[in-house]
């Protein structure tokens, strides 16, 4: 069995394979390649102060951001890092106060921090709010750290692809408490099936909020890249592959989106999602 959605996206992809076939291409560039140069770690040793700053930057980008809008600037002056709002990116209609753009900036100086210890970096951070709205990062020598937040940050994504359906194994649930214990952060473990039917009911009403807005869709749709060579010529938003669509030219995306994203069917895999992960 199948569903709408998927019957839609098969079709689609076979019907336009001719057409699809040379897509993952811009200027000679191959959009895989690209995500790999893009999500690593460096690649050789680098002891220049000025491109260890630089590196840390590229760092800083690969923080979590609504959107991919990536709603960063970055200035290096001297020892410092400066990051600014780039509010030509903002999304007013899921983010209407900033908050997860202003989140989004907390997240790349989180990335900055992290990394730059494994380059021999200690950071102190700072916020500035004059004419310009903008998180300082200075840098003084110290010792080399390398830890898995580190050796984390080209791995962190996020995707609306389906869970693969495995239980979450207790001995991570026990890691899970036991950091809830000994930090400032209050994790509660949804797992009994009364608590998992309300969480679901939640992320259902949210969600056909959300449908029901049409600048929500509008906003939604303007940031997906609906085939490769769109992504590597914006090398930002959501690739058609993030919202499980197929490649298609941006005229036809637009179509298949109209038809396929939906409150009913939407709604009826986020159940699907979360009954698949606990069940």
């Amino acid at each position: 069995m199948i569903t709408r959605r998927e019957f839609i996206i098969g079709t689609s992809t076979f019907a336009l394979a001719p057409m699809l076939a040379c897509s993952n291409k811009q200027n000679g560039l191959n959009y895989d390649d690209v995500v790999k140069q893009t999500y690593r770690h460096a690649q050789q040793p680098i002891t220049k102060p000025s491109e260890i700053l630089h590196e840390l930057v590229r760092y800083g980008t690969m923080a979590a951001n609504s959107h991919n809008t990536q709603p960063w600037k970055f200035k290096i002056t001297g020892n410092e890092i400066h990051i600014f709002p780039d509010l030509s990116r903002r999304c007013p209609a899921v983010d209407p106060d900033d908050h997860h753009l202003f989140a989004s900036l907390g997240c790349a100086a989180e990335n900055l921090l992290v990394a730059a210890n494994s380059f021999g970096l200690h950071g102190d951070l700072i916020f500035k709010e004059a004419d310009e709205t903008s998180l300082i990062i200075s840098f003084e020598k110290t010792r080399i750290q390398n830890t898995s937040e580190f050796e984390a940050i080209p791995e962190r994504q996020c995707t609306r692809a389906v869970f693969n359906g495995s239980r979450v194994p207790a001995s991570t649930l026990n890691d899970v408490a036991t950091y809830a214990n000994s930090s400032d952060i209050d994790i509660h473990l949804l797992t009994t099936d009364d608590s998992r039917k309300v969480i679901t009911e939640y992320v259902v009403e949210g969600n056909s909020a959300q449908m029901d807005d049409e600048a929500f869709v509008e906003e939604l749709r303007d940031w997906i890249r609906f085939n490769e060579t769109e992504a590597l010529q914006t090398r930002d938003g959501l690739t058609y592959r993030s919202v499980g669509s197929p490649s298609a030219p941006h005229w036809l995306g637009e179509i298949l989106f109209k038809m396929m994203f939906r409150k009913n069917p939407e709604n009826d895999k986020y159940r699907e999602q979360i009954a698949s992960v606990v069940s």
